[in-house]
């Protein structure tokens, strides 16, 4: 899939959910996390604007794109280091949608973005099927304050999207 001519790399899926996610769920802000070209977070930040949505998109890559888009802002991060951002990260209003989509540090990502999400924040993990193991046990230790969300989950069919049982609501 492309966005104003560069590739997004997301399926036909993400391409459906997440604009009814941003309409439905309404966050106020949005942490990408692994920029690659740039494009999705251009994409989100557009769809935003069309729901007259003022949330901001936080993109943070170890090489992020050189370039500026109304609604974004790239930020050079190391996600192996993601804990060097917790104080940056706790400035950022909620309600929060969390995109993982580095596929580096999952624990370490997991573990912090767990001690900043409140109630009804979301995280999705991207590309999912490779990074099942660290997900399963962070969800042994914190499975409690979470629910797989299903709806969006399992919308065009049991994970169909490339999240697989990875689209988190945070519930306490």
């Amino acid at each position: 899939m492309h966005w104003k001519g560069q590739p997004v790399f997301k399926t036909v899926y993400e391409f459906s959910l997440y604009p009814m996610m941003l309409w439905e769920l309404r966050p106020a802000t949005i942490i990408e996390l692994g920029s690659g070209t740039g494009s999705s977070a251009i994409w989100l930040s557009d769809v935003l604007r069309q729901f007259d949505n003022p949330a901001h998109l936080f993109s943070l890559d170890i090489t992020p794109p050189n370039t500026t888009y109304e609604g974004v802002t790239f930020i050079e991060a190391d996600i192996t280091r993601i804990e060097e951002f917790y104080s940056t990260f706790r400035s950022y209003p909620k309600p929060w949608l969390v995109l993982e989509d580095a596929h580096v540090n999952i624990p370490g990502v997991l573990n912090c973005m767990h001690t900043l999400m409140k109630a009804d924040d979301y995280l999705i993990i991207e590309d999912s099927t490779a990074k099942q193991r660290d997900i399963d046990i962070f969800m042994q230790t914190y499975g409690n304050y979470y629910k797989v969300d299903t709806r969006y989950l399992d919308f065009f069919g049991l994970n169909a999207s490339s999240a697989l049982n990875s689209v988190f609501k945070r519930v306490q």
